[in-house]
């Protein structure tokens, strides 16, 4: 399984990226996850503290992101985690 990163600023000039594979087999739902929590961890790398705006082709993240208290499947139970890495 392999995923992506990028960080943009306002402008579009990027500020840095990454990726990765990983040797086992994910849902699509849980590659996107990664993506995400990569995400996450590359913007508290490089100290990012303003508004941040995190884009995805996955709807049912976005989804599972504005529901994740109530949420029980496999994306759903990893939010809490997820989003205890964002900066306050």
């Amino acid at each position: 399984m392999g995923y992506g990163v990028i960080i943009r600023d306002d402008d579009g000039f990027v500020l840095g990226g990454g990726g990765g594979f990983m040797d086992k087999r994910v849902t699509v739902h849980e590659v996107k996850c990664i993506a995400f929590e990569r995400g996450i961890e590359l913007v508290c790398q490089l100290n990012i503290n303003d508004d941040m705006l995190f884009q995805t082709d996955h709807a049912s993240l976005v989804n599972n992101m504005h529901n994740y208290g109530t949420n029980v499947t496999i994306i759903g139970a990893k939010m809490p985690s997820t989003t205890s890495s964002l900066p306050t």
